[in-house]
């Protein structure tokens, strides 16, 4: 009995397999989704146990750390080589242990024209289900945005509007969404925003 109960262990130590709660993310499951968005960065004792997104540079994007059986040890995306904005670790047994940050990990903005912007606002959505993206401006604007998969980022979802200005100065953006957590099913709403100074382009 005892060698019994000492290879089921050791089974489940050396394979993570799919469970049937969705909280679950392996190494495999990550390539299946993501296989042209995500590369190796690190390998060990012949096992891939870094990931990280292609993206535009291979710098800004989603970072992965796996344990030795293949299941996730953690999430962080990052700004830049040192930076990131949001992380979230887990335990051998998938047991999330430790989040930082917000899920609104990168926001994005462009002049298109003297009085418009383009927005591009970036949320992590791994096990996570989002509302509407609410919008709200320093001068009084108010709307929502659908919230869609990104074509950049792995696990990603992002929402993109425009917004025109009269008034010079200071301008601020609201954004607000409902998020579900789909492991725990919590719900909470979160809130960011963008500050920016708009001043006339000389011709």
């Amino acid at each position: 009995m005892r060698y019994f109960i000492f290879l089921i262990i050791l089974i489940s130590f050396i394979s993570c397999k799919n469970s049937t709660g969705i909280c679950s993310i392996t190494s495999n499951e990550l390539l299946l989704q993501n296989n042209k968005r995500v590369f190796g960065t690190n390998v060990k004792n012949n096992i891939i146990d870094e990931y990280r997104d292609k993206g535009i540079d291979s710098i800004k994007g989603s970072y992965y750390s796996f344990y030795r059986n293949g299941c996730l040890k953690q999430y962080q995306f990052f700004v830049d080589m040192q930076t990131y904005t949001y992380s979230e670790e887990y335990d051998i047994n998938k047991n999330l242990t430790k989040v930082q940050g917000n899920p609104f990990v990168f926001n994005r903005v462009k002049r298109i024209s003297s009085d418009s912007f383009f927005y591009s606002v970036y949320l992590f959505a791994m096990n996570k289900q989002y509302e509407k993206l609410h919008i709200s401006s320093s001068s009084g604007k108010n709307f929502f945005v659908d919230i869609k998969k990104d074509t950049l980022f792995s696990n990603v979802e992002a929402a993109s509007f425009g917004i025109k200005f009269v008034e010079q100065g200071n301008i601020t953006v609201r954004f607000e969404t409902k998020i579900t957590d789909l492991c725990t099913r919590k719900s909470e709403i979160i809130r960011d925003s963008i500050s920016i100074f708009k001043k006339p382009i000389n011709h």
